[in-house]
């Protein structure tokens, strides 16, 4: 892993980086890091910025498939699902908007944010659940729930990056 320096296996890689990417847009500390998750679209298998270019994601046949060095393909669908044992949904999921970019699922608040300002009131009630962070999903992370955006809706949020400014969903 570029950002612990832990050896994780090529298939664990997206769960692993899942878990860094969460705790560094709720800004909740890590001990060893050795380069930290971009703050600005972070890859979700290298934890670099996707700004200007880099390790550009893609759906491919229901898969991921990425530039970046760390990336392998794997199925969306699977991966979108929590598990215990595979406890990331970041996932790739395609701009529902006009701009037909792919970004990975943590990324969206801040992509929203900044290309679709009057998101909420123009997306499907499934598109806001494909953003969604479940509880269960940052709890596993031991991300305290003080940290977790409010919502409307019980038990997900949006993992905005944050915390002090919240982007709920508006349903």
């Amino acid at each position: 892993c570029r950002v612990c320096g832990k050896s994780v296996k090529d298939t664990d890689i997206q769960t692993h980086m899942g878990e860094h990417i969460r705790k560094s847009l709720r800004e909740v500390p890590e001990d060893g890091i050795k380069y930290p998750v971009a703050k600005s679209y972070p890859c979700g298998t290298c934890g670099r910025s996707m700004d200007d270019g880099a390790c550009p994601v893609r759906i491919k046949s229901a898969k991921c498939d990425s530039d970046c060095p760390s990336s392998y393909a794997f199925q969306i669908r699977a991966a979108s699902t929590f598990r215990d044992t595979r406890p990331c949904t970041n996932v790739p999921i395609s701009c529902p908007f006009d701009c037909q970019q792919t970004h990975w699922k943590y990324n969206f608040p801040q992509h929203l944010k900044e290309r679709h300002p009057s998101w909420q009131s123009l997306v499907s009630q499934s598109f806001i659940e494909q953003i969604t962070v479940t509880r269960e999903e940052a709890r596993h992370s031991r991300i305290k729930s003080s940290a977790l955006a409010p919502t409307t809706r019980t038990p997900a949020t949006l993992l905005t990056p944050n915390p002090t400014r919240p982007v709920p969903p508006s349903l």
